[in-house]
């Protein structure tokens, strides 16, 4: 479902991708400076970023329009989206040079590559996933230019078959990649999830941890601890589970299956160093917010009012949980402390259903 004149300019687009600057087109004010909340949304049909300097407000700021499937990451105070699926493009916004606001660039990654995910590595050096790619492709965050890939075809289930080991979520863990590939037959989860270890100064594989659950989604870091998100099966509870690697050691054990969950785990959000939150797949229309308890596995308490959440994101510094509710009945930005709603939905009246919310600082 989800989802980038002059014979120097022709080598520059066959070589590195096509890059398309569009700073003359920035005339939006943009948010202020500070801690931001965006906000992606989308309908499918047309997308969008709003945003949420104070959470005291009750309606969202500004807007701009991006493709209809995307996700949102940050480096540097500065806002990167993929636009997925059929666009398959990296877009940088922030100011230019003249201190106006809006898109910098968008580089094509390549057809029907349908990108996933990024880590920064250096102002100069970042790497995306492509969930349709055989590769990790590297690009210039500053330029927007791809300077490189590489090769992760030596991990494709049945490669007579399949074009792409589905490599998803990446992290940068100390300067160190960590990539997590779903090996997929097709669309069906066959092997289990398997985490690429890469050395981004070399360029080079380093290692490799077999996860043991399938079809994983998400990962998240703390602490010397990898938690990773497998759900198995679409829909079917029992084949999934909350996994955590000791980076140190390599070992992998079990939080907490689906069995507990009574659903599919999708998305992990560090609360503390006893406990997460997970975005929790029940069914269509149907998708809960837990808070876990590391140490036992056990789910400490599920968030009430939430019907359809799309997107997570904690600030310690305010101890506040931001919820993306796709429910067309109370469709916005729902914002917990202490697990209690707080305030009314955050929204605006062009508001589209969240897909995933990130604090920029």
């Amino acid at each position: 479902m989800f989802k980038i004149v002059s014979v120097m300019i022709f080598i520059t687009i066959f070589l590195f991708g096509c890059t398309e600057n569009i700073i003359n087109e920035n005339d939006q004010t943009g948010p202020k400076e500070g801690k931001i909340l965006y906000v992606a949304e989308s309908d499918f049909t047309s997308g969008k970023v709003e945003w949420l300097a104070d959470p005291e407000k009750e309606t969202l700021d500004g807007e701009f329009s991006i493709y209809n499937d995307f996700v949102i990451k940050t480096y540097k105070g500065d806002l990167y989206a993929l636009e997925r699926y059929l666009a398959d493009n990296v877009v940088k916004f922030g100011k230019d040079s003249s201190g106006k606001w809006g898109k910098l660039y968008q580089t094509h990654i390549g057809d029907n590559v349908n990108p996933s995910d990024i880590a920064f590595v250096t102002d100069t050096s970042a790497f995306i996933t492509c969930l349709n790619s055989d590769k990790l492709t590297k690009f210039n965050p500053a330029t927007g230019l791809i300077t490189g890939s590489i090769d992760l075809s030596s991990f494709i289930y049945l490669p007579e078959t399949n074009i792409s080991p589905n490599a998803t979520a990446i992290l940068n863990i100390d300067g160190i990649l960590y990539i997590l590939l779903q090996r997929l037959n097709g669309y069906t989860p066959t092997r289990p999830s398997l985490i690429v270890i890469i050395d981004p100064a070399k360029e080079k594989i380093t290692d490799t941890i077999p996860l043991k659950f399938k079809n994983g989604q998400s990962m998240a870091y703390h602490d010397g601890i990898l938690y990773v998100c497998n759900i198995g099966e679409w829909g079917v509870t029992g084949d999934g589970a909350l996994e955590a690697i000791t980076l140190s050691s390599g070992e992998v054990k079990t939080i907490i299956k689906e069995e507990k969950l009574g659903g599919n785990p999708t998305k992990i959000i560090m609360k503390s160093d006893k406990s997460l939150y997970l975005q929790n797949y029940i069914s269509i229309g149907n998708t809960a917010v837990s808070e876990i308890d590391i140490l036992s596995g056990k789910v400490k308490v599920t968030l009430p009012g939430i019907k359809e959440a799309y997107g997570i994101c904690y600030d310690s510094e305010s101890n506040l949980l931001y919820v993306g509710e796709r429910d067309k009945e109370s469709m916005g930005v729902k914002v917990f402390k202490d697990n209690v709603q707080v305030g009314p939905v955050r929204k605006s009246g062009n508001s589209l259903p969240p897909m995933e919310l990130l604090i920029v600082e």
